[in-house]
């Protein structure tokens, strides 16, 4: 067993698209004080969690000491364990599992091998109504002998260790900065971390040659709440995470050449702006900064009276002519769909198929430029991880993003929003991608993230 620590690499350089995250250990008195104190030094040097040990239902440190469990909460799809060591550290364990993964993976290759079919593109002149809808979903099958780990993340005070079967291999990244990577057993781990410090955590597949497409996973280190869930705002009783997936083009305006439209005094109005993180309380996509949007809530509590929330926008098509606008065209949405949805336990997925068309975009009728297309499986976890696995046609620029919130009552009060955090945003890579693998490579994509 190898190990690093954080100073041995404060030299090194690397990347890190991650959010901020919290080690566990140094916190535990807050829950009970609200101060932040040191944690106990007792824990043994480099001595870390067992999460091998940990998948066979045997919670003890890689030294044999025991783990002595505080709280705990053992679900379907996710196992979150808050415990101490004999020297009282605090230790946090999440193991999180998930229904077979290659029939997910065969429906998005299935799913990225169609070809958009030439057709008149539906359109109206006015905005349409706010598209949502609400489910139960329906019961994952009851093959438990199936379910199988996807990732183990261990923390103590001042070390981490991380278990990711999914995938060959994997280098762990801290503040921007390469740390450690995945040892023959396939665990990573990490010491040294400075109890109550913030890092930056990203896990990412080490590439095959020649491969494009790599995994990302971004890691929160959370500190132990009730019942091994994230600890809730007093009088709290409901919890739903979202997910929201926005497309738009960053330009004012672009050409529309490609749309028939040989002349250049054309137009099309696009989005205007960059990535953008959205705000808090953005639940239904009110700013039209977007060519289209598809959102997903999951409710982790029956009292809501739903398990499924769905949510669908297009923004507005602008057709200018020499530069004033001279039209407005609203796609419609009917290819937009939220299929499969599913729950059991702690853990709940959906499958996102998106195609839409330039309503604008046509010849005699027939739409001949392409569409914005993806197909992509979302996971929800109840402690806060959410993870996407899917493709996308190249054009235009994607973001997605992830959100923790809680309400004292099935409305979601305003100081119940938690923050957004990003799980991909990827680039516009020119709008002849728009035809797909006929013209541009798909960008396949493995994603996740924890939410605080």
């Amino acid at each position: 067993m190898q190990s690093t620590t954080v100073r041995e690499v404060s030299q090194r350089t690397g990347r890190c698209r991650a959010l901020r995250v919290v080690l566990g250990g140094s916190l535990a008195v807050a829950l009970v004080a609200g101060t932040v104190l040191p944690a106990s030094a007792g824990e043994a040097q480099d001595d870390f969690v067992d999460v091998k040990a940990a998948l066979n239902g045997r919670y003890q440190m890689e030294s044999g000491r025991p783990i002595s469990a505080v709280r705990s909460a053992d679900d379907v799809g996710e196992t979150v364990i808050n415990g101490t060591t004999a020297s009282g550290d605090l230790v946090r364990l999440v193991i999180q599992s998930s229904p077979p993964r290659d029939e997910m993976q065969e429906r998005v290759l299935a799913d990225a091998e169609r070809r958009v079919t030439p057709g008149p593109p539906g359109y109206s002149e006015t905005p349409p109504e706010p598209d949502v809808m609400y489910s139960e979903g329906a019961p994952i099958a009851e093959r438990d002998g199936e379910w199988a780990p996807v990732a183990v993340t261990a923390t103590t005070p001042s070390t981490a260790a991380f278990l990711w079967p999914i995938v060959e291999s994997f280098d762990v990244i801290v503040d921007g900065r390469w740390v450690a990577r995945s040892d023959d057993d396939g665990v990573a781990r990490v010491a040294d971390f400075t109890p109550g410090a913030s890092y930056s955590v990203e896990l990412a597949e080490r590439a095959l040659i020649g491969r494009e497409s790599v995994a990302r996973r971004l890691v929160r280190l959370p500190i132990s709440g009730d019942e091994g869930q994230p600890e809730r705002a007093e009088g709290a009783t409901y919890q739903w995470t979202n997910f929201m997936h926005k497309t738009f083009i960053q330009e004012e305006r672009v050409p529309a050449a490609q749309c028939n439209y040989l002349n250049p005094a054309f137009e099309f109005g696009g989005d205007g702006r960059s990535f953008r993180m959205p705000f808090p309380d953005e639940q239904l996509g009110i700013l039209k900064d977007f060519r289209t949007l598809m959102m997903t809530a999951v409710s982790w509590d029956e009292g809501a009276g739903w398990r499924f929330m769905h949510f669908r926008s297009v923004g507005p098509t602008r057709i200018y002519e020499k530069g004033q606008l001279i039209n407005t065209l609203y796609a419609d949405m009917d290819d937009m769909t939220f299929e499969s949805a599913e729950n059991e336990g702690s853990y709940a997925r959906v499958y996102l198929r998106h195609t839409s068309s330039n309503p604008a975009c046509k010849l005699w009728d027939v739409n001949y430029a392409g569409a914005i297309t993806y197909g992509e499986w979302v996971e929800f976890y109840r402690s806060g991880t959410v993870a996407v696995d899917g493709y996308r046609f190249r054009a235009p620029a994607h973001e997605m993003y992830a959100q923790l919130n809680e309400s004292t009552s099935t409305v979601l009060q305003r100081a119940g929003y938690g923050e957004w955090v990003t799980l991909s945003r990827r680039q516009n890579e020119g709008f002849q991608c728009l035809l797909g693998n006929l013209v541009c490579p798909l960008d396949f994509y493995k994603v996740s993230a924890t939410v605080p």
